[in-house]
């Protein structure tokens, strides 16, 4: 929550262990960690608490990070994230593309992938 504010109540209604981080008023309870200090929501940006300016790797995290699970970025959706085709060799994202090029494709991308023992 420091990085990235408060969950909407969508995702809080989702939440199994709600009670033990918010109040009936859906507000954080806030405690101090091990140093006494009171961590605030949305205090933080995550480019400055991993010093990075690189606009596609910040975005790739954050779509990581996304609070709602159904709005989060599948693994496949990563695997075609640009920042992870700018870091493959040629030759492993010739391979790369022909495997998930297609990964609209579910029965394409199994195939592609799945290996029976």
């Amino acid at each position: 929550m420091e990085l990235y504010g408060l969950p909407d109540n969508e995702v809080l209604k989702l939440a199994q262990r709600k009670h033990l981080f918010f109040n009936k008023n859906n507000e954080p309870i806030l405690t101090p960690n091990s140093r006494g200090k009171i961590r605030q929501p949305g205090a933080k940006t995550l480019a400055d608490t991993i010093n990075s300016d690189d606009d596609l790797f910040l975005d790739f995290l954050n779509r990581c990070f996304e609070w709602h699970p159904l709005q989060r970025m599948t693994p496949l959706q990563a695997l075609q994230h640009p920042w992870i085709l700018e870091g493959l060799p040629d030759k492993v994202l010739k391979h790369h593309n022909k495997m998930f090029g297609h990964a609209d494709n579910k029965k394409y991308v199994t195939e592609m992938t799945y290996s029976p023992i």
